[in-house]
């Protein structure tokens, strides 16, 4: 079936992005997005699976030295 929807220009980008890197057409992509989307909803999550991101934290304190992560905690209460 064909169809025209207006899409956001960052969605848009990305779905682009998507689509080089993985192959196929932008309509095969946006049907499997849209398919896996509406699967979710039907299972009562309307969040899409949850992404665990992670980066590095430069650490202010050695967690090893209790005495200097003590320190840290009773300025944090005062």
């Amino acid at each position: 079936m064909r169809t025209t929807i207006n899409i956001a220009t960052p969605i848009f980008d990305e779905l682009k992005r998507m689509q080089q890197r993985d192959g196929g057409t932008l309509g095969e992509l946006v049907t499997g997005l849209l398919a896996e989307g509406i699967e979710s909803r039907r299972r009562g999550r309307s969040d899409p699976a949850f992404t665990w991101i992670s980066q590095p934290m430069r650490a202010l304190v050695d967690l090893t030295d209790k005495d200097a992560l003590a320190a840290v905690l009773e300025d944090d209460r005062a």
